[in-house]
């Protein structure tokens, strides 16, 4: 994850380099990348899940939540949804 953010990064050229002070100010992917990449950095794992519909997104968060993870979001279309723990 760190890896892959850091080649983000780089290959985003100026409109990302633009583009992620203003998601910060507006306190969203930027900002969860952020807290994320804090959390691997001290020790965390990561779990990506491929849920792209609401069936699916139920039955992941089911299996996951008993293991209560300190953070879970789940990124749509619609918006962001934020299932537990936010720093």
């Amino acid at each position: 994850m760190i890896r892959h953010a850091d080649e983000h990064l780089h290959k985003d050229g100026f409109l990302g380099f633009l583009m992620r002070p203003i998601s910060r100010a507006l306190g969203t992917e930027a900002v969860y990348e952020d807290q994320d990449l804090n959390l691997i950095g001290n020790g965390a794992a990561m779990l990506a899940v491929h849920s792209p519909d609401e069936k699916s997104k139920r039955a992941a968060w089911e299996r996951i939540e008993p293991f209560q993870p300190l953070v879970a979001r789940h990124y749509a279309l619609s918006g962001i949804e934020h299932l537990a723990g936010e720093l």
